[in-house]
């Protein structure tokens, strides 16, 4: 049986940290990331495209969006901390 204390459920691999910690500083520009960690912020990047809209979306709707986008990030992260707590 797992005992659910010793790591999140989904985590990512350090590397993997590390390349989407690099691409988000460099803008999402896989080309502005260090040599060593592009290959990997490549990867993030390809899989991060597929979450662009095809169609034009409202602003408002955008925003929206947003907002569930950050209450369910919220949500996760609370949640994270009650079951690390137990």
């Amino acid at each position: 049986m797992r005992d659910t204390h010793d790591t999140p459920e989904h985590t990512l691999h350090r590397e993997d940290a590390l390349a989407l910690d690099a691409l988000i500083g460099a803008g999402l520009d896989p080309s502005g990331v260090d040599a060593a960690l592009r290959p990997r912020a490549e990867r993030l990047a390809a899989l991060l495209a597929l979450l662009e809209p095809d169609a034009e979306i409202s602003p408002g709707a955008r925003a929206l969006m947003a907002d569930v986008t950050m209450a369910r990030v919220m949500r996760a992260a609370a949640t994270a901390r009650s079951k690390s707590a137990e």
